[in-house]
């Protein structure tokens, strides 16, 4: 994960990555939201290839959600982790294979409903989100940036 980034970073609602026959893809509804209003994320495996792929798993715990806020440090941001989809549910070790077809997408889905590990609501701001696709030796890590802000009136 990237724990340093420029002020300037931009605001992304998606993010894809191609490796080894599959295709990867982040994606939330926009990159402004206000305070409290739920953030639905979807986290899409496709196997782009000719032939069926093998996804390991090590637990039952195939994917995961990270949110960082970004806190201002001089001329840097730097996130600080306030909430993690995983702490909510508890990995069960379970070694699984999950077979993609040619053509064929894997979809996870998740909410963040802008509260912390403790269930308090955290203030406006930007955050990172970071989607993990857990493959055994080979996760696939991909990072979105939105915004909260409460409306102008």
């Amino acid at each position: 994960m990237n724990y340093w980034s420029s002020n300037s970073a931009p605001l992304t609602s998606s993010k894809t990555l191609s490796r080894d026959n599959l295709y990867f893809y982040l994606q939330m509804a926009k990159t402004n939201y206000v305070p409290g209003e739920a953030i639905n994320l979807q986290l899409k495996v496709k196997n782009i290839g000719k032939h069926p792929m093998g996804l390991k798993f090590e637990d039952n715990q195939e994917f995961d959600i990270v949110v960082q806020k970004e806190i201002d440090l001089l001329f840097a941001k730097i996130p600080i982790q306030i909430w993690k989809r995983s702490i909510l549910k508890i990995p069960l070790p379970k070694k699984h294979t999950v077979v993609l077809h040619p053509g064929k997408t894997r979809v996870y889905y998740s909410t963040w409903d802008q509260t912390d590990t403790s269930g308090r609501r955290v203030p406006p701001g930007r955050y990172v989100i970071t989607g993990v696709v857990n493959i055994t030796g080979a996760k696939a890590i991909l990072t979105l940036r939105g915004e909260t802000e409460e409306k102008k009136k």
